[in-house]
């Protein structure tokens, strides 16, 4: 577990393996999203959990924001929906793939967004580089955010912008990031990637994955009705 204080108050991510972390998580993608008008409030959906870790951040206790890594399979990932012939080529070149997915930030937290979303990006970053041994993280996101996340943290365009169906047409345009390439210097990920921070990402990872061990248990209903496929 990560832990920052704040002038709002304690602020702790980690990697969600309780039944109460998985669904909080899920009812927060579920209710920002339909807000957004990317979902329709009585949508369900699927997702193979078993190749998902989600990733919380809790503000005096609350759900404040939540993330998830998608790893690649036999199915592929929800990007294939648009960017199937972009991701088969990235995969001929051997590159191991995951997907970042389902990004939401409590409408409550909007002034800690950043301070919430910090913890997040420094999980998601190490968990996928060093213990899923990702090459690239691929993220579909608005057109209106990929300067930012290219800017801030060195994702490069890899598909056209299209309506993507699974958020009601909403307009994506394909992001990846190279895991292996050195932070952007003067970008948020050359703070958030010194040594020291990696280290003490590593160390909150290695805790709750032997928490995860002893904790296993089959995936809650409201997660099995999470959605992977969001656009960020």
């Amino acid at each position: 577990m990560l832990l920052t204080r704040t002038t709002a108050g304690p602020i702790t991510a980690r990697l969600a393996v309780t039944p109460d972390d998985l669904d909080d998580a899920a009812r927060l993608v579920h209710e920002v999203y339909v807000a957004r008008g990317l979902r329709d409030a009585t949508a369900r959906g699927g997702v193979n959990t078993e190749r998902s870790a989600v990733f919380i951040a809790r503000i005096e206790g609350a759900a404040g924001a939540t993330v998830s890594l998608v790893s690649d399979g036999p199915r592929g990932l929800p990007a294939d929906a648009l960017y199937a012939p972009e991701l088969r080529a990235l995969r001929g070149r051997r590159r191991t793939l995951a997907e970042v997915s389902g990004l939401a930030v409590a409408p409550s937290c909007r002034g800690n967004a950043l301070a919430l979303v910090r913890p997040l990006v420094q999980l998601v970053g190490i968990y996928a580089r060093d213990i899923e041994r990702v090459d690239d993280l691929c993220i579909a996101v608005h057109p209106r955010h990929a300067p930012f996340y290219a800017r801030a943290f060195g994702f490069t365009r890899f598909g056209a912008e299209k309506p993507y169906h699974a958020v009601k047409d909403a307009p994506a345009v394909g992001l990846r990031l190279d895991l292996h390439r050195p932070p952007v210097a003067g970008g948020l990920s050359a703070v958030l990637f010194e040594s020291d921070e990696i280290a003490r990402v590593r160390a909150a990872l290695a805790t709750a994955r032997r928490m995860q061990i002893l904790q296993f248990r089959p995936p809650s209903r409201s997660l099995q009705a999470f959605h992977a496929t969001e656009v960020c």
